[in-house]
């Protein structure tokens, strides 16, 4: 039995009897599966036998606190213990393809004196990725993790490019791509941010803005975030009055399903409407984006002020759930009012300046 237990053998039969694995063997498999202990078949195989019997949220929360205790470390260093830290991302995926919305939020909630560590990645199901857009905007997206600690109590925001993170993911890269079909990684991504590791370590409060592509995924990953000890997040699932199709982001299009997770740590279920809130309906064209310059041009049109209208909206909208959870606004309402100010202030361009001129210098 030990032996199997060091291999996949144990935890695959498991899966393949639809029995749920505890923290620790979720915890032991990962790990195997983000070595090389297991061959590539061993390792597919339990992919797809987790993604058949379907993950819950106390395996999904095991997978991702042991993969940010396998990252490399970004210490938080001279930053109040009354500071909060937020990451804002999606799973990808979505049926609406957009401009990168949760990029360009992470710089009014970093105006609003939030710590922003933004985790993110190159292009994966879209044409441009956070990488990428801040690529094009200037800001150097390969800062080592002590250069990023200084970044984050300097100058209060930083991104925290996934792959030099996470060199264990060269593991299972192949096997990703040879099985498919999405696997237990397609919702990892967003929970894997190792600022948040060290976070915790020290009693920093943490939020997230997570949005999802599935609505089926909501209840389940607000869990995930109660269990990995956030402080206050939202889960969201944006929607097209019209279509019907998903996006993950807060929706300018029609309603979003919300999934709040209170400092209480009691779950809220709701749903929001742009018009609730004084914003006109778009159209998903009004949102859509293109190449990483293509991007990087929108966001520096919305965060200078030169920009109003549909574009501006969904990031206000977006970044006023961010103030809400960072305790700077009471709701959305005063959030919009906010993000609006952080924008036309010229604060949140400022940030964004602050981040390109400190990566680029160090």
């Amino acid at each position: 039995m030990e032996s199997e237990i060091k291999s996949l053998t144990f935890y695959i039969n498991k899966l393949i009897q639809k029995k749920e694995l505890s923290y620790e063997e979720s915890s032991r498999a990962i790990r195997i599966i983000m070595s090389d202990e297991a061959t590539p078949i061993s390792k597919a195989v339990f992919l797809t036998a987790l993604q058949t019997k379907e993950p819950t949220a106390g395996e999904i929360a095991a997978f991702a606190l042991t993969i940010r205790q396998m990252a490399k470390r970004v210490e938080i260093k001279g930053i109040d213990e009354n500071k909060i830290i937020a990451d804002t991302c999606g799973t990808g995926g979505g049926g609406i393809k957009t401009f990168n919305i949760s990029t360009a939020i992470m710089f009014i909630l970093s105006a609003a004196d939030l710590i922003v560590a933004k985790h993110g990645n190159r292009a994966i199901t879209s044409e441009c990725g956070s990488a990428d857009v801040l690529e094009s905007l200037g800001v150097n997206v390969n800062m080592a993790p002590d250069v990023i600690s200084h970044c984050l109590s300097e100058i209060g925001v930083a991104f925290l490019f996934a792959p030099l993170f996470h060199p264990a993911f060269k593991n299972v890269q192949g096997i990703r791509r040879d099985i498919g079909v999405p696997t237990i990684f397609n919702i990892l991504g967003p929970l894997l941010n190792p600022a948040f590791a060290c976070s915790y370590e020290q009693g920093i409060r943490m939020i997230q803005i997570l949005g999802v592509n599935d609505q089926k995924l909501i209840k389940k990953i607000i869990s995930v975030l109660k269990i990995m000890k956030l402080y206050r997040a939202m889960v969201v699932y944006g929607q097209d009055k019209d279509s019907k199709s998903g996006m993950d982001e807060i929706s300018t299009l029609g309603d979003t399903v919300i999934c709040e997770l209170t400092s209480t740590g009691e779950v809220k279920e709701y749903i929001i409407n742009p018009q609730d809130f004084g914003i006109r309906l778009a159209r998903p064209a009004d949102l859509t984006g293109g190449s990483p310059a293509d991007n990087a041009r929108i966001l520096l049109d919305i965060l200078s002020g030169r920009q109003r209208g549909p574009r501006r909206d969904i990031v206000v909208m977006n970044a006023a759930a961010g103030l809400y959870l960072g305790c700077k606004a009471r709701d959305l309402r005063e959030g919009i009012k906010l993000a609006n100010e952080y924008i036309d202030s010229g604060a949140a361009f400022k940030k964004m300046e602050l981040l390109r001129q400190f990566s680029q210098e160090c």
